[in-house]
C-alpha cells in the first residue's frame, strides 16, 4: 500500500490539469487573431497605411433611370467570433498491485533396515530427499486516462465591433444617377 501512496504523490497533477487549460487559452488567442485578420482582410483596403472600407457596388437600371448602392462588405458577411463556452477535464489514474506467493515443499524418505542375531550381518539403508521452493511475484499495473471536452460557440459580436457595423450600415447610400440628381449620405465615415 505504501507504494500506491508514493505513486499518487508523484503524479504531476498541476501539469495534468494546467496543460489542457493552457491549450484552451492559446486556442482562444488564435481564434481572436483569426477574427481580427478576417475583419482586416474582408472589411478594409490598405493603401500605403491608409485604411478604407471595402464597398460592394450594386447597380440597378430601370427604364431610363439608373441607381447604385454602395454597401460595406463587412456588413454583408458573418464575422467569425467564437468563444469557449465551457471546458471539462476528466483524469483517471489507476494503480493495481497483485502479489502472488507460491510456497512448494516436498520430501521423500526411505529407510530400510535389516537385523539378524546369529553372528550375522547388520544392514541399514537410508534414503532421503527434500525439496523446497519459494516464489514471490509482485505485479503492478498503472493506467491513466485524460479526457478534455471543450465546447465552442459562436458568440455575440462585441459592442465595439457592433457599433462599427452599425456605422457602416448607416453609410449605405443610394445614388440616383439619372440626370444631375444625386442623393448623398449626410454622414462621412473616416476610419483613420
Amino acid at each position: 500500500m505504501a507504494s500506491i501512496a508514493n505513486e499518487l504523490q508523484n503524479l504531476p497533477l498541476e501539469y495534468v490539469i494546467a496543460a489542457p487549460m493552457q491549450g484552451v487559452i492559446k486556442a482562444s488567442e488564435l481564434a481572436a487573431n483569426t477574427t481580427l485578420e478576417f475583419i482586416e482582410k474582408i472589411g478594409f483596403n490598405d493603401e500605403d497605411g491608409v485604411k478604407s472600407v471595402k464597398l460592394v457596388e450594386f447597380l440597378q437600371r430601370q427604364n431610363d433611370s439608373e441607381s447604385s448602392l454602395s454597401v460595406p462588405l463587412l456588413s454583408m458577411v458573418p464575422v467569425p467570433y467564437i468563444r469557449i463556452k465551457d471546458m471539462k477535464i476528466n483524469f483517471d489514474f489507476q494503480i493495481k498491485t497483485t502479489e502472488v506467493v507460491k510456497d512448494t515443499r516436498s520430501s521423500n524418505k526411505t529407510i530400510k533396515g535389516k537385523a539378524g542375531w546369529s553372528w550375522g550381518a547388520l544392514s541399514i539403508s537410508a534414503k532421503g530427499n527434500y525439496r523446497s521452493a519459494n516464489e514471490k511475484t509482485t505485479q503492478t499495473d498503472k493506467s491513466a486516462n485524460l479526457k478534455v471536452e471543450v465546447n465552442v460557440v459562436q458568440d455575440e459580436i462585441p459592442g465595439g465591433l457592433q457599433k462599427l457595423l452599425n456605422i457602416l450600415e448607416n453609410s449605405i447610400v443610394p445614388i440616383n444617377n439619372s440626370g444631375n440628381q444625386t442623393i448623398k449620405s449626410k454622414k462621412q465615415v473616416d476610419l483613420d
